[in-house]
């Protein structure tokens, strides 16, 4: 807040925009956080990606390759 405003970073418009871009271009992989899919996805080359905390790598990445 300044001065009784709302500040939001310019680096979240940025954010917001990516994730539309994926969203309207069809670029998800549509599977519910933690479902039989979405971990699946980590076992292939079906998904570029994960976004996660820095203790995801280790506690879900790693496990469910």
């Amino acid at each position: 807040m300044v001065d009784d405003k709302l500040v939001i970073d310019e680096a979240m418009y940025e954010l917001l925009e990516t994730s539309k871009l994926l969203t309207d271009e069809d670029l998800t992989y549509k599977a519910d956080p933690w479902s039989e899919s979405w971990v699946a996805g980590m076992k292939d080359d079906s998904v570029f990606g994960y976004f996660r905390p820095t203790w995801g790598l280790h506690y879900v990445l790693k496990p469910n390759t």
